[in-house]
């Protein structure tokens, strides 16, 4: 990638704009795994932040639970 076409795919905003600015098919082919890189990066964060709020879930569900059956408990 020469110097003048990788400070403008770096500097693009947008996956369409880093493609226009690639000079060959190598380029192209950089761009788009990077592209890839970055979405798989970013579903693997997306599943890992979905399973720890479950689990947050799950723990005050379960303490919720627990304080109102002792609550029953010492009532009755």
């Amino acid at each position: 990638m020469s110097p003048r076409t990788r400070s403008a795919a770096v500097g693009t905003a947008s996956l369409p704009a880093a493609l226009a600015a690639a000079g060959d098919a190598g380029e192209l082919d950089r761009i788009a795994d990077a592209f890839a890189s970055g979405v798989e990066t970013s579903q693997l964060v997306g599943a890992v932040a979905v399973l720890a709020g479950g689990l947050l879930a799950a723990v005050l569900l379960r303490r919720a639970e627990r304080a109102d059956s002792s609550g029953a408990a010492a009532a009755a």
